[in-house]
């Protein structure tokens, strides 16, 4: 399986480059780390600029520093983990039930 982007790191900032626009990525991507800067700053990636029609299209983010979570996710990292999970649940729920 090829993935849908490749990542570039800057001084500061994640570049990600889209090899594939057919279900959104580049808009999604762009979209996701405002909202959570808004709700919820520090949680992830801070949205620096984004070049949706470039050829590749690209989103540019700030490098949060951190590491693979490898052992139990307990404690504020759970409670983030389950609210994300949920929330998403829920959107996708209603997204179905506006179908109907």
């Amino acid at each position: 399986m090829r993935s849908t982007h490749t990542i570039e790191m800057g001084p500061g900032v994640v570049v990600k480059r889209y090899r594939s626009v057919e279900h959104g990525q580049p808009e999604r991507e762009w979209r996701a780390p405002g909202l959570l800067d808004r709700y919820a700053p520090g949680l992830a990636p801070a949205p620096v600029s984004a070049d949706l029609d470039g050829a590749p299209p690209s989103v540019v983010m700030s490098w949060v520093a951190g590491s693979a979570v490898d052992e139990a996710v307990e404690g504020a990292l759970a409670d983030a983990l389950f609210w994300l999970l949920r929330t998403r649940a829920e959107t996708q729920a209603e997204r179905m039930l506006a179908l109907l």
